[in-house]
């Protein structure tokens, strides 16, 4: 009876001995993979942001006066470079309930106060921070898979130059520019949403226009004037050459770092 009870004994402490170890070495298999799994997620995390800081940027500026070509010139080139963004200004422009009105009656929609600027600096910044990331959660994508060596991002619109937080960011500035019969008669074929009431261009457009211009040439440096009379094909080819040759310079400064 005591030797059963010793054999008993002995077995289930024998069991409880072998039940622990298990415990203790699934344990300590458990902890190495937590800790495996938290190293493969910092050196991921370190390996993206790595990347993120090696990404070479290029911000192209593409301002001008209303109807001076600036708009068609940032979107031809936006075709020609495929892996580039492009941000207009005029989508951050306030409801038409909130622009106040002059002594004149017009709505002053030429001025940065008419415009969601804070918003519209959000996203650049956030196209800066990770290009790719930016342009996957717009289905931006482009048809290519491989990233690109530099991301370009364009810039357009008519007061892109005079906000000094935006202006800083650039690395290429360009302007279009028109003469003033040319610009009027441009802007009374276009049809706008609210329509320019009568005296709208001669009374706030066109004076606007020359109170921004002073105060951007007050203000920036290295802007490229362009003629906006000049056909648009050579304008584009004149612009495209310049932001290729800057993109190639980063692209040789990377491989020579």
């Amino acid at each position: 009876m005591r030797s059963d009870q010793w054999r008993n004994r002995g077995s289930t402490e024998h069991g409880g001995v072998v039940e622990k170890d298990v415990h203790e070495l699934n344990l300590h298999i458990i902890c190495r993979v937590i800790r495996f799994d938290q190293f493969h997620i910092r050196a991921t995390f370190c390996s993206e942001e790595t990347q993120r800081a090696e990404m070479k940027t290029l911000v192209v500026g593409v301002g001008g006066m209303t109807n001076g070509g600036k708009s068609t010139l940032s979107k031809s080139l936006h075709q020609l470079l495929p892996t580039s963004c492009l941000i207009a200004q005029d989508s951050y422009f306030k409801e038409d309930s909130v622009v106040p009105v002059d002594h004149n009656g017009f709505k002053q929609y030429d001025r940065l106060s008419a415009l969601h600027m804070d918003t519209m600096m959000s996203d650049v910044h956030s196209w800066q921070r990770d290009p790719e990331s930016f342009l996957r959660q717009r289905d931006l994508n482009p048809a290519e898979t491989t990233p690109p060596d530099v991301y370009v991002l364009i810039v357009e619109g008519f007061l892109i130059f005079n906000h000094r937080p935006l202006n800083d960011l650039f690395d290429k500035r360009y302007f279009l520019e028109i003469p003033y019969d040319v610009c009027k008669r441009r802007r009374s074929s276009r049809v706008y949403t609210p329509p320019d009431p009568p005296g709208y261009f001669d009374g706030y457009v066109w004076p606007m226009y020359l109170k921004n211009r002073r105060e951007m040439e007050s203000m920036v440096s290295g802007l490229v004037i362009l003629d906006g009379l000049q056909p648009k094909d050579e304008v584009l080819d004149a612009v495209c050459k310049d932001v290729c040759q800057e993109i190639e310079r980063l692209e040789e400064k990377d491989r020579t770092s």
